[in-house]
């Protein structure tokens, strides 16, 4: 099993309301920092059962990542080719899939070690935040975990 299919497949789009002048990617590293900060403690609450963990960790995902962002990001070239419906049909399907993927392997984790290694700007809005996370469920191994985080003014998290 391969962390990168518990949080993302390479990429993670997160969209996030910034008013700050600090440099983009010091927010993003902050934003990244507090997002997986959340998630992680909602999955080594031990007052938390599983169903509990799951709901929280769905609403958490909900709220951060932009699902119908990344759905459009999946769909590559092809998203310009569907019409409304049929992303919407898509969107939803994908969102149902992503939560199943995360949510069936919840309970290995929750003690594992975050980290960033480094940031970069795309463009103005436009940030990757490069991550390590290793031990817990992942013993010896250590994983790359890249998220780009856009900056959509005036949109709530995962709006």
């Amino acid at each position: 099993m391969k962390i990168k299919s518990i949080f993302a497949a390479s990429v993670l789009t997160i969209s996030m309301v910034l008013s700050a002048p600090a440099m983009a990617s010091e927010r993003a590293v902050s934003f990244v920092q507090n997002k997986v900060a959340q998630i992680l403690t909602i999955l080594s609450d031990p007052a938390l059962d599983e169903m509990q963990k799951e709901e929280k960790f769905q609403q958490e995902l909900l709220q951060t990542a932009d699902v119908n962002v990344i759905a459009r990001f999946v769909l590559g070239k092809y998203a310009a080719k569907a019409s409304a419906k049929e992303f919407e049909e898509f969107s939803h399907a994908f969102q149902l899939y992503a939560l199943s993927v995360y949510q069936s392997e919840l309970s290995n984790f929750g003690s594992e070690v975050f980290e960033v290694k480094s940031s970069e700007d795309r463009r103005p809005g436009d940030s990757v935040v490069l991550t390590t996370i290793s031990g817990g469920a992942m013993a010896d191994k250590s994983e790359e975990i890249k998220w780009r985080v856009l900056e959509i003014k005036g949109a709530p998290p995962g709006g």
